[in-house]
């Protein structure tokens, strides 16, 4: 997750049992693992300790997100992917739609090109319809910060992982009214140094994330036609391969 999600260009180069990664596919294991990070955000565990207070004060905003997302069965929605290289003046967008229940997630990328994110507890599908290819592999392998596996699962909480403090400490909220909140983990991770987040102040749902990269690329995404508790069904977020379509296994 220390790479950032990309549209993706296409590779010439086909994945292997033993490089289920190669060259330019790099950036298809990055958009992965800053995918299943986003996931773990969305779908956050617990806020414990936390009283409820003033609507303005930090820890009053964060009590009623975590009701909020402590309420929620499934999530659905469309969004919009911006990533910003440091030293870059050109931004890459891409677009879909996105899919989570505790501890499932399914990530639809529909534009610029189609590739589909599974995962299901540990396992990881991530299928590539341009290389007629699946790659399969274990969270436990491809992240290297246990926090979103733990926010994924939901065994994780915000307050033990993160530090979240407003993003402005003289600017609460942004022109539109959402709350700004900033969240850097408490034990330094090589994924991410921050991950801010707007929150809506009607619903406490979240409607903005940008995460940051230690070398300053950053990724925003930004959420529309957002539904909730909507009985999604499990079935949504089973895979099945296609005929002719090589599944190739992370060793």
């Amino acid at each position: 997750m220390v790479l950032l999600a990309l549209p993706l260009e296409a590779s010439p180069e086909r994945s292997t049992p033993n490089n289920p990664w190669p060259g330019r596919d790099m950036k298809r294991k990055a958009m992965f693992r800053i995918t299943v990070l986003l996931a773990g955000v969305l779908l956050m565990g617990g806020l414990t300790g936390l009283q409820t207070q003033a609507e303005e004060n930090l820890q009053g905003v964060i009590t009623k997100l975590q009701a909020r997302y402590e309420g929620l069965q499934d999530l659905e929605s469309d969004f919009t992917q911006v990533t910003q290289f440091k030293g870059f003046s050109t931004t890459l967008t891409s677009k879909g739609r996105t899919y989570l229940k505790k501890g499932k997630l399914r990530w639809d990328y529909l534009e610029p090109s189609k590739q589909q994110i599974f995962v299901d507890g540990d396992q990881v599908l991530f299928y590539v319809p341009e290389h007629q290819q699946v790659i399969k592999t274990r969270l436990s392998i491809e992240l290297d910060s246990q926090v979103p596996v733990r926010l994924l699962a939901g065994t994780g909480h915000l307050d033990r992982d993160f530090n979240v403090r407003w993003r402005d400490e003289t600017k609460h909220r942004g022109m539109d009214g959402a709350y700004l909140l900033s969240l850097t983990p408490k034990t330094p991770a090589t994924d991410f140094t921050e991950i801010q987040m707007e929150v809506n102040p009607q619903d406490f749902l979240i409607q903005k994330i940008i995460l940051q990269e230690p070398g300053g690329n950053h990724s925003t995404f930004e959420f529309s036609g957002i539904k909730s508790n909507h009985g999604l069904k499990d079935r949504l977020f089973n895979f099945d391969i296609p005929k002719g379509v090589v599944v190739v296994e992370q060793p």
